[in-house]
Protein backbone atom coordinates (compact mmCIF):
# COMPACT_ATOMS: atom_id res chain seq x y z
CA UNK A 1 0.00 0.00 0.00
CA UNK A 2 1.23 3.41 -0.77
CA UNK A 3 0.35 6.65 1.12
CA UNK A 4 -0.02 9.37 -1.30
CA UNK A 5 -2.04 12.66 -1.40
CA UNK A 6 -3.90 13.29 -4.66
CA UNK A 7 -6.40 16.78 -4.78
CA UNK A 8 -8.92 15.54 -7.53
CA UNK A 9 -12.27 16.17 -6.76
CA UNK A 10 -11.33 17.92 -3.53
CA UNK A 11 -12.44 21.86 -3.66
CA UNK A 12 -12.86 24.07 -0.80
CA UNK A 13 -13.25 27.75 -1.51
CA UNK A 14 -10.52 30.12 -0.58
CA UNK A 15 -8.10 27.36 0.68
CA UNK A 16 -4.34 26.67 -0.10
CA UNK A 17 -3.85 22.95 -1.39
CA UNK A 18 -0.84 21.33 0.15
CA UNK A 19 0.65 18.35 -1.50
CA UNK A 20 2.53 15.32 0.13
CA UNK A 21 5.79 14.73 -1.55
CA UNK A 22 6.23 10.83 -1.10
CA UNK A 23 9.31 10.82 0.65
CA UNK A 24 10.85 10.07 4.10
CA UNK A 25 9.66 12.28 6.68
CA UNK A 26 11.73 13.49 9.80
CA UNK A 27 10.86 13.87 13.63
CA UNK A 28 10.33 17.36 13.05
CA UNK A 29 9.86 19.79 10.21
CA UNK A 30 12.60 22.32 10.18
CA UNK A 31 12.30 25.35 8.25
CA UNK A 32 15.35 27.43 9.49
CA UNK A 33 18.30 25.36 9.07
CA UNK A 34 20.74 27.07 7.03
CA UNK A 35 23.38 26.22 4.31
CA UNK A 36 26.62 28.30 3.86
CA UNK A 37 29.30 27.92 1.41
CA UNK A 38 32.25 31.03 1.85
CA UNK A 39 35.93 31.18 2.51
CA UNK A 40 37.12 30.94 6.10
CA UNK A 41 40.59 30.90 7.65
CA UNK A 42 40.03 27.53 9.00
CA UNK A 43 38.16 24.40 8.73
CA UNK A 44 37.72 21.57 6.73
CA UNK A 45 37.29 21.63 2.89
CA UNK A 46 33.98 20.73 0.90
CA UNK A 47 32.53 19.56 4.21
CA UNK A 48 29.17 20.56 5.67
CA UNK A 49 29.84 21.01 9.51
CA UNK A 50 27.08 21.81 11.56
CA UNK A 51 27.80 25.21 13.88
CA UNK A 52 25.10 26.37 16.30
CA UNK A 53 26.71 29.99 17.89
CA UNK A 54 29.06 32.43 16.59
CA UNK A 55 31.41 31.46 19.07
CA UNK A 56 31.67 27.43 17.81
CA UNK A 57 32.18 28.76 13.95
CA UNK A 58 34.81 30.81 15.18
CA UNK A 59 36.41 28.07 16.83
CA UNK A 60 35.76 25.79 13.97
CA UNK A 61 36.42 28.22 11.15
CA UNK A 62 38.39 31.42 12.75
CA UNK A 63 37.25 35.25 13.19
CA UNK A 64 36.96 37.72 10.78
CA UNK A 65 39.94 38.63 8.87
CA UNK A 66 41.34 42.08 8.80
CA UNK A 67 41.51 42.37 5.09
CA UNK A 68 37.42 41.55 5.22
CA UNK A 69 38.60 39.01 2.39
CA UNK A 70 36.85 35.99 3.83
CA UNK A 71 33.24 35.92 2.69
CA UNK A 72 32.41 32.89 4.68
CA UNK A 73 33.26 34.71 8.53
CA UNK A 74 31.08 38.06 7.57
CA UNK A 75 28.14 36.16 6.19
CA UNK A 76 27.98 33.50 9.06
CA UNK A 77 28.01 36.53 11.69
CA UNK A 78 24.89 38.09 10.00
CA UNK A 79 23.16 35.03 10.64
CA UNK A 80 24.19 34.79 14.29
CA UNK A 81 23.51 38.45 14.93
CA UNK A 82 20.16 37.58 14.59
CA UNK A 83 20.48 35.10 17.14
CA UNK A 84 21.69 31.60 17.14
CA UNK A 85 20.72 29.08 14.37
CA UNK A 86 21.44 25.52 12.49
CA UNK A 87 24.16 26.52 10.23
CA UNK A 88 25.71 23.78 7.70
CA UNK A 89 29.55 25.72 6.83
CA UNK A 90 30.92 24.55 3.71
CA UNK A 91 34.60 25.77 3.34
CA UNK A 92 35.94 26.22 -0.22
CA UNK A 93 39.13 28.19 -1.37
CA UNK A 94 40.18 29.10 -4.62
CA UNK A 95 41.12 25.92 -6.85
CA UNK A 96 41.23 28.07 -9.68
CA UNK A 97 43.50 31.23 -7.84
CA UNK A 98 45.02 31.55 -4.31
CA UNK A 99 44.59 28.10 -3.23
CA UNK A 100 44.76 27.71 0.21
CA UNK A 101 47.25 26.32 1.87
CA UNK A 102 48.46 24.31 5.68
CA UNK A 103 51.13 25.69 7.69
CA UNK A 104 53.81 23.83 8.95
CA UNK A 105 56.74 23.68 10.62
CA UNK A 106 60.15 21.48 10.87
CA UNK A 107 61.66 20.14 14.25
CA UNK A 108 65.11 19.04 13.94
CA UNK A 109 67.62 17.76 16.46
CA UNK A 110 70.68 19.36 18.06
CA UNK A 111 73.28 17.85 15.86
CA UNK A 112 76.02 19.53 14.25
CA UNK A 113 74.88 18.97 10.73
CA UNK A 114 70.81 19.21 12.03
CA UNK A 115 68.57 16.27 11.11
CA UNK A 116 64.94 16.53 10.38
CA UNK A 117 62.49 14.70 13.23
CA UNK A 118 59.66 15.55 12.97
CA UNK A 119 57.88 17.89 11.08
CA UNK A 120 54.23 19.03 12.25
CA UNK A 121 51.38 20.58 9.68
CA UNK A 122 48.16 22.21 10.88
CA UNK A 123 45.56 20.10 10.37
CA UNK A 124 43.40 22.25 8.15
CA UNK A 125 44.91 24.92 5.77
CA UNK A 126 44.56 28.23 6.82
CA UNK A 127 46.05 31.47 8.35
CA UNK A 128 45.05 30.56 11.23
CA UNK A 129 47.66 28.23 12.48
CA UNK A 130 50.12 30.86 11.59
CA UNK A 131 49.75 32.03 14.84
CA UNK A 132 50.02 28.34 16.29
CA UNK A 133 53.00 27.83 18.41
CA UNK A 134 54.78 24.77 19.44
CA UNK A 135 57.12 24.28 22.46
CA UNK A 136 59.93 21.58 22.55
CA UNK A 137 60.81 20.41 25.94
CA UNK A 138 62.74 17.35 27.56
CA UNK A 139 60.06 14.81 28.40
CA UNK A 140 59.52 13.56 31.99
CA UNK A 141 60.80 10.83 31.34
CA UNK A 142 64.57 10.38 30.74
CA UNK A 143 65.00 9.45 26.31
CA UNK A 144 61.89 11.40 25.55
CA UNK A 145 60.61 14.92 24.96
CA UNK A 146 57.68 16.87 25.50
CA UNK A 147 55.80 19.08 22.65
CA UNK A 148 52.66 22.02 23.88
CA UNK A 149 51.18 22.93 21.69
CA UNK A 150 48.80 26.39 21.85
CA UNK A 151 46.54 28.60 19.33
CA UNK A 152 44.63 31.49 21.31
CA UNK A 153 42.85 30.02 23.95
CA UNK A 154 43.04 26.05 22.56
CA UNK A 155 46.37 24.11 23.83
CA UNK A 156 47.79 21.02 23.98
CA UNK A 157 49.89 19.12 26.16
CA UNK A 158 51.75 15.67 24.53
CA UNK A 159 54.36 14.34 27.31
CA UNK A 160 57.24 11.29 27.32
CA UNK A 161 56.90 11.46 23.36
CA UNK A 162 59.39 9.08 21.67
CA UNK A 163 60.01 8.69 17.48
CA UNK A 164 60.44 5.01 18.04
CA UNK A 165 61.11 2.51 21.49
CA UNK A 166 64.67 2.07 21.97
CA UNK A 167 65.77 -0.96 22.43
CA UNK A 168 65.70 -0.93 25.59
CA UNK A 169 61.84 0.75 26.01
CA UNK A 170 61.20 3.02 28.08
CA UNK A 171 58.43 2.20 30.37
CA UNK A 172 55.77 4.78 29.77
CA UNK A 173 56.99 6.30 26.84
CA UNK A 174 54.43 7.41 23.68
CA UNK A 175 55.15 6.85 20.19
CA UNK A 176 54.58 10.35 18.22
CA UNK A 177 52.99 8.74 15.32
CA UNK A 178 50.31 8.12 17.90
CA UNK A 179 49.70 11.41 19.09
CA UNK A 180 50.42 12.96 15.70
CA UNK A 181 49.13 10.53 13.25
CA UNK A 182 51.46 10.37 9.93
CA UNK A 183 49.33 12.73 7.39
CA UNK A 184 45.88 14.61 6.89
CA UNK A 185 43.94 11.63 6.62
CA UNK A 186 45.65 9.62 9.35
CA UNK A 187 45.53 11.99 12.08
CA UNK A 188 46.09 11.09 15.15
CA UNK A 189 45.27 12.11 18.86
CA UNK A 190 45.99 15.84 18.49
CA UNK A 191 43.29 17.98 16.88
CA UNK A 192 45.59 20.89 15.86
CA UNK A 193 48.23 19.13 13.88
CA UNK A 194 49.55 16.18 12.14
CA UNK A 195 53.18 14.45 11.39
CA UNK A 196 55.28 13.23 8.93
CA UNK A 197 58.51 11.66 9.25
CA UNK A 198 61.77 10.98 7.26
CA UNK A 199 61.57 7.59 5.31
CA UNK A 200 64.43 6.73 7.90
CA UNK A 201 63.24 7.37 11.47
CA UNK A 202 65.41 10.06 13.53
CA UNK A 203 65.42 8.55 16.72
CA UNK A 204 67.25 11.63 18.34
CA UNK A 205 64.54 14.62 20.43
CA UNK A 206 64.25 17.28 18.87
CA UNK A 207 65.81 20.42 19.70
CA UNK A 208 64.42 22.29 22.50
CA UNK A 209 62.35 26.02 21.75
CA UNK A 210 59.37 27.20 20.49
CA UNK A 211 58.75 27.24 16.91
CA UNK A 212 55.60 28.89 15.08
CA UNK A 213 54.13 27.31 12.83
CA UNK A 214 54.26 29.57 9.06
CA UNK A 215 53.00 29.17 5.45
CA UNK A 216 49.42 28.97 5.71
CA UNK A 217 46.79 30.71 3.29
CA UNK A 218 43.13 30.89 3.29
CA UNK A 219 42.53 30.85 -0.56
CA UNK A 220 40.65 33.82 -0.20
CA UNK A 221 40.40 34.18 -3.83
CA UNK A 222 37.83 31.65 -4.54
CA UNK A 223 35.69 32.57 -7.86
CA UNK A 224 32.19 31.79 -9.04
CA UNK A 225 33.33 28.29 -9.61
CA UNK A 226 34.46 27.51 -6.51
CA UNK A 227 31.37 28.23 -5.08
CA UNK A 228 29.11 26.31 -7.82
CA UNK A 229 31.48 23.30 -7.02
CA UNK A 230 31.05 20.00 -9.23
CA UNK A 231 29.95 16.68 -8.21
CA UNK A 232 33.24 14.23 -9.87
CA UNK A 233 32.63 10.68 -9.40
CA UNK A 234 31.03 11.16 -6.11
CA UNK A 235 33.04 14.22 -4.58
CA UNK A 236 31.21 17.06 -4.07
CA UNK A 237 32.57 20.03 -3.72
CA UNK A 238 30.96 23.71 -3.66
CA UNK A 239 26.81 23.72 -3.45
CA UNK A 240 27.64 19.91 -4.24
CA UNK A 241 28.48 19.82 -0.70
CA UNK A 242 25.43 20.77 0.94
CA UNK A 243 23.16 18.19 -1.25
CA UNK A 244 22.84 16.01 1.95
CA UNK A 245 22.68 18.31 4.14
CA UNK A 246 19.42 18.89 6.37
CA UNK A 247 18.59 22.50 5.18
CA UNK A 248 16.46 24.93 3.89
CA UNK A 249 17.71 27.92 3.24
CA UNK A 250 21.82 28.08 0.53
CA UNK A 251 23.49 30.74 0.76
CA UNK A 252 26.27 31.22 -1.43
CA UNK A 253 28.43 33.95 0.93
CA UNK A 254 28.79 37.50 -0.21
CA UNK A 255 28.02 36.16 -3.69
CA UNK A 256 25.81 38.40 -6.62
CA UNK A 257 26.87 36.87 -9.49
CA UNK A 258 23.69 35.34 -12.07
CA UNK A 259 25.32 32.22 -12.23
CA UNK A 260 25.93 31.58 -8.83
CA UNK A 261 22.42 33.08 -8.21
CA UNK A 262 20.80 30.67 -11.02
CA UNK A 263 23.01 27.75 -9.36
CA UNK A 264 21.72 28.22 -5.77
CA UNK A 265 18.00 28.25 -7.30
CA UNK A 266 18.78 25.62 -9.34
CA UNK A 267 19.87 23.21 -6.19
CA UNK A 268 17.05 24.71 -4.10
CA UNK A 269 14.44 22.97 -7.02
CA UNK A 270 16.61 20.16 -7.49
CA UNK A 271 17.16 19.02 -4.04
CA UNK A 272 13.94 19.95 -3.01
CA UNK A 273 11.96 17.84 -6.21
CA UNK A 274 14.58 14.79 -5.38
CA UNK A 275 13.00 14.02 -2.01
CA UNK A 276 15.30 16.07 0.05
CA UNK A 277 14.26 18.51 3.39
CA UNK A 278 12.41 21.56 1.26
CA UNK A 279 14.98 24.15 0.40
CA UNK A 280 15.00 27.92 -1.04
CA UNK A 281 17.67 30.00 -2.40
CA UNK A 282 18.96 33.69 -1.07
CA UNK A 283 20.25 35.69 -3.83
CA UNK A 284 21.85 39.26 -4.16
CA UNK A 285 22.88 41.67 -7.09
CA UNK A 286 26.11 43.11 -6.90
CA UNK A 287 27.19 46.14 -4.18
CA UNK A 288 26.05 49.39 -5.63
CA UNK A 289 23.49 48.44 -8.18
CA UNK A 290 20.95 50.93 -9.38
CA UNK A 291 17.27 50.20 -8.65
CA UNK A 292 16.49 51.06 -12.20
CA UNK A 293 18.50 48.23 -13.07
CA UNK A 294 16.53 45.63 -10.85
CA UNK A 295 14.02 44.74 -13.53
CA UNK A 296 16.62 43.40 -15.91
CA UNK A 297 18.63 41.09 -13.61
CA UNK A 298 15.24 39.44 -12.13
CA UNK A 299 13.85 38.52 -16.12
CA UNK A 300 15.03 35.29 -15.62
CA UNK A 301 13.99 33.99 -12.32
CA UNK A 302 10.88 32.76 -11.85
CA UNK A 303 10.84 30.96 -8.74
CA UNK A 304 9.01 30.21 -5.37
CA UNK A 305 12.21 28.45 -3.98
CA UNK A 306 13.63 32.19 -4.27
CA UNK A 307 14.22 35.13 -2.50
CA UNK A 308 15.76 38.41 -3.16
CA UNK A 309 17.29 40.55 -1.10
CA UNK A 310 18.85 44.34 -1.92
CA UNK A 311 20.86 46.19 -1.33
CA UNK A 312 23.86 45.31 0.50
CA UNK A 313 24.15 46.91 3.95
CA UNK A 314 26.65 49.29 6.09
CA UNK A 315 27.48 47.48 9.27
CA UNK A 316 30.02 49.12 11.81
CA UNK A 317 32.81 46.55 11.83
CA UNK A 318 34.79 46.10 15.46
CA UNK A 319 38.22 43.95 13.76
CA UNK A 320 38.50 47.20 11.62
CA UNK A 321 36.98 50.04 13.14
CA UNK A 322 35.56 50.55 10.00
CA UNK A 323 31.94 51.12 8.05
CA UNK A 324 32.23 48.64 5.39
CA UNK A 325 29.38 48.00 2.88
CA UNK A 326 28.73 44.06 2.78
CA UNK A 327 26.21 41.28 1.77
CA UNK A 328 22.74 41.34 3.15
CA UNK A 329 22.26 37.76 2.80
CA UNK A 330 23.36 35.94 6.60
CA UNK A 331 21.06 39.05 7.61
CA UNK A 332 18.26 37.74 6.00
CA UNK A 333 18.77 34.25 6.14
CA UNK A 334 19.39 34.76 10.15
CA UNK A 335 15.92 36.97 10.03
CA UNK A 336 14.55 33.69 8.70
CA UNK A 337 15.85 31.30 10.81
CA UNK A 338 14.29 33.15 13.47
CA UNK A 339 11.06 33.57 12.50
CA UNK A 340 7.82 31.32 12.42
CA UNK A 341 6.93 29.88 9.08
CA UNK A 342 3.66 31.54 9.12
CA UNK A 343 5.15 34.86 9.81
CA UNK A 344 6.56 37.59 7.03
CA UNK A 345 9.53 39.41 7.14
CA UNK A 346 8.03 42.49 6.41
CA UNK A 347 8.66 45.04 9.32
CA UNK A 348 10.72 43.05 11.07
CA UNK A 349 13.75 44.22 12.57
CA UNK A 350 17.29 43.06 11.21
CA UNK A 351 20.20 43.15 14.00
CA UNK A 352 24.02 44.27 13.49
CA UNK A 353 23.26 46.58 10.97
CA UNK A 354 23.60 50.79 10.49
CA UNK A 355 21.50 50.90 7.37
CA UNK A 356 21.36 50.34 3.79
CA UNK A 357 24.64 50.64 1.40
CA UNK A 358 24.96 54.70 1.97
CA UNK A 359 25.54 54.89 -1.80
CA UNK A 360 22.19 54.52 -2.98
CA UNK A 361 19.15 56.77 -2.03
CA UNK A 362 15.79 54.29 -1.62
CA UNK A 363 13.01 57.09 -1.35
CA UNK A 364 9.19 55.46 -1.11
CA UNK A 365 8.86 55.26 -4.58
CA UNK A 366 11.84 53.33 -4.49
CA UNK A 367 10.35 51.37 -2.12
CA UNK A 368 7.27 50.28 -4.28
CA UNK A 369 9.32 49.56 -7.26
CA UNK A 370 11.09 46.72 -5.19
CA UNK A 371 7.68 45.32 -4.27
CA UNK A 372 6.34 45.44 -7.35
CA UNK A 373 9.42 43.52 -8.81
CA UNK A 374 9.35 41.05 -5.43
CA UNK A 375 12.57 41.97 -4.09
CA UNK A 376 12.83 42.18 -0.11
CA UNK A 377 14.45 45.63 1.00
CA UNK A 378 16.68 45.47 3.59
CA UNK A 379 18.10 47.65 6.03
CA UNK A 380 15.83 50.39 5.27
CA UNK A 381 13.37 51.89 8.28
CA UNK A 382 10.43 49.89 9.23
CA UNK A 383 6.65 51.25 9.97
CA UNK A 384 7.17 49.54 13.31
CA UNK A 385 10.59 52.30 13.36
CA UNK A 386 13.44 49.85 13.71
CA UNK A 387 16.28 49.44 10.83
CA UNK A 388 14.80 46.24 9.04
CA UNK A 389 13.02 44.40 6.15
CA UNK A 390 10.26 45.36 4.24
CA UNK A 391 8.95 42.98 2.21
CA UNK A 392 8.36 39.10 2.45
CA UNK A 393 8.08 37.87 -1.43
CA UNK A 394 9.49 34.78 -3.31
CA UNK A 395 10.70 35.25 -6.58
CA UNK A 396 6.94 33.20 -8.00
CA UNK A 397 6.01 34.96 -10.72
CA UNK A 398 2.10 33.28 -11.24
CA UNK A 399 1.11 35.35 -7.86
CA UNK A 400 0.42 31.52 -6.22
CA UNK A 401 3.18 31.56 -3.88
CA UNK A 402 4.63 34.98 -4.22
CA UNK A 403 4.40 35.36 -0.74
CA UNK A 404 7.41 33.80 1.17
CA UNK A 405 5.34 32.79 3.96
CA UNK A 406 3.02 31.06 1.54
CA UNK A 407 6.07 28.86 0.48
CA UNK A 408 7.37 28.08 4.14
CA UNK A 409 4.16 26.90 4.88
CA UNK A 410 3.08 24.48 2.36
CA UNK A 411 6.82 23.35 3.33
CA UNK A 412 5.96 23.62 6.52
CA UNK A 413 2.47 21.29 6.62
CA UNK A 414 4.00 19.02 3.75
CA UNK A 415 6.61 17.98 6.24
CA UNK A 416 4.08 17.96 9.60
CA UNK A 417 1.62 15.81 7.55
CA UNK A 418 4.06 13.09 6.03
CA UNK A 419 5.66 12.45 9.42
CA UNK A 420 2.52 10.67 10.17
CA UNK A 421 2.18 8.69 6.49
CA UNK A 422 4.88 5.86 6.92
CA UNK A 423 3.20 4.18 9.60
CA UNK A 424 0.44 3.30 7.06
CA UNK A 425 2.47 1.67 4.27
CA UNK A 426 1.93 -1.44 3.63
CA UNK A 427 -1.22 -2.27 5.67
CA UNK A 428 -4.04 -3.66 4.50
CA UNK A 429 -6.46 -0.82 3.42
CA UNK A 430 -9.91 -0.93 5.17
CA UNK A 431 -12.51 1.56 6.60
CA UNK A 432 -10.79 1.68 9.84
CA UNK A 433 -7.66 2.36 8.37
CA UNK A 434 -8.54 5.34 7.08
CA UNK A 435 -10.12 6.42 9.90
CA UNK A 436 -7.10 6.22 11.66
CA UNK A 437 -5.51 8.45 8.53
CA UNK A 438 -7.92 11.01 9.11
CA UNK A 439 -6.97 10.52 12.99
CA UNK A 440 -3.42 10.92 12.74
CA UNK A 441 -3.56 13.61 10.17
CA UNK A 442 -5.90 15.83 12.19
CA UNK A 443 -3.64 15.74 15.10
CA UNK A 444 -0.81 17.38 13.51
CA UNK A 445 -2.93 19.75 11.74
CA UNK A 446 -5.64 20.70 14.43
CA UNK A 447 -2.65 22.36 16.69
CA UNK A 448 -1.72 24.64 13.81
CA UNK A 449 -5.29 26.19 14.21
CA UNK A 450 -6.52 25.69 17.52
CA UNK A 451 -2.76 26.10 19.62
CA UNK A 452 -2.96 26.06 23.25
CA UNK A 453 -1.94 29.98 23.13
CA UNK A 454 -4.00 32.10 20.61
CA UNK A 455 -0.85 34.06 19.28
CA UNK A 456 0.82 30.63 17.73
CA UNK A 457 -2.67 30.23 15.80
CA UNK A 458 -0.60 29.35 12.07
CA UNK A 459 -3.44 28.10 9.93
CA UNK A 460 -6.92 29.85 9.93
CA UNK A 461 -8.80 26.03 8.78
CA UNK A 462 -8.50 23.33 7.22
CA UNK A 463 -9.77 19.87 5.86
CA UNK A 464 -9.23 16.42 5.65
CA UNK A 465 -10.67 13.54 3.23
CA UNK A 466 -9.57 9.97 3.50
CA UNK A 467 -12.75 7.59 3.09
CA UNK A 468 -14.36 6.40 0.03
CA UNK A 469 -15.25 9.04 -1.49
CA UNK A 470 -11.66 9.85 -3.11
CA UNK A 471 -10.77 6.07 -2.29
CA UNK A 472 -12.66 4.14 -4.82
CA UNK A 473 -12.36 0.46 -5.65
CA UNK A 474 -10.23 1.02 -8.68
CA UNK A 475 -7.86 3.19 -6.45
CA UNK A 476 -7.59 0.39 -3.82
CA UNK A 477 -7.16 -1.89 -6.20
CA UNK A 478 -4.02 -0.60 -7.34
CA UNK A 479 -2.83 -0.40 -3.85
CA UNK A 480 -2.64 3.11 -3.10
CA UNK A 481 -4.51 5.02 0.14
CA UNK A 482 -5.25 8.31 -1.06
CA UNK A 483 -5.38 11.57 1.57
CA UNK A 484 -6.58 14.82 0.57
CA UNK A 485 -6.35 17.88 2.58
CA UNK A 486 -6.68 21.52 2.13
CA UNK A 487 -5.41 24.17 4.41
CA UNK A 488 -6.57 28.09 4.65
CA UNK A 489 -3.78 30.33 5.72
CA UNK A 490 -3.88 33.14 7.97
CA UNK A 491 -4.00 36.75 5.63
CA UNK A 492 -1.33 38.78 6.41
CA UNK A 493 -1.96 42.40 7.32
CA UNK A 494 -0.31 44.51 5.04
CA UNK A 495 -1.55 48.20 5.95
CA UNK A 496 -2.97 49.57 8.83
CA UNK A 497 -6.08 51.95 8.73
CA UNK A 498 -6.42 54.68 11.45
CA UNK A 499 -9.90 56.24 10.96
CA UNK A 500 -10.03 59.51 13.55
CA UNK A 501 -13.19 61.37 13.98
CA UNK A 502 -13.10 64.86 14.40
CA UNK A 503 -16.65 66.41 13.53
CA UNK A 504 -19.70 65.99 12.90
CA UNK A 505 -19.55 63.20 9.55
CA UNK A 506 -15.64 63.47 8.86
CA UNK A 507 -14.09 61.27 9.23
CA UNK A 508 -10.28 61.35 8.48
CA UNK A 509 -8.53 58.26 6.96
CA UNK A 510 -4.90 57.37 6.97
CA UNK A 511 -3.07 54.37 6.11
CA UNK A 512 0.37 52.72 6.93
CA UNK A 513 1.74 49.87 4.48
CA UNK A 514 4.90 47.47 5.23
Amino acid sequence: MQFINNLNGLTVDDQYFMEVPVTQGGSDAPTGNIGLVGTFSRGPLNTPVLVTSYQQLVKQFGEVDSALALTGTLEARGIFKQGNANVYVVRIDGKTANASAAASVVLKDSQSTPGTVLTLTAATNGTWANSLNAVVSAGTLTGTFRIDLQYGDESESWDNLVIQQPGTPIAGAVLASTVFGTSSTQMGQSKLVYGTFPGTPNTNTPKAGTYTLTGGADGAGATTTDYIGANTGGVKTGLYALDSAPINLVVAAGQSDPTVNAALITNANTVTQSGGLPRIALITFPKGTAIGTLSSLLSSYNSDRAIAVYPWVQIAEPITSTTPTVSPLGYMAGLLAQLDPQKSTGNKTVYGILGADPSLIIGAQDLATMAGLQVNAIGVPTPAGPIGVRGGFSLDKSGVSNQLYVRRMKDYIDQTVFMVGGQFVDEPITDDLMRQVVQAVDNKIRPMKEPNSAQDKMIADYKIICDKTNNPDTSIAQNRLICDYAVKLLNMDRFMIFRTQIGSGVIITSAQGQ
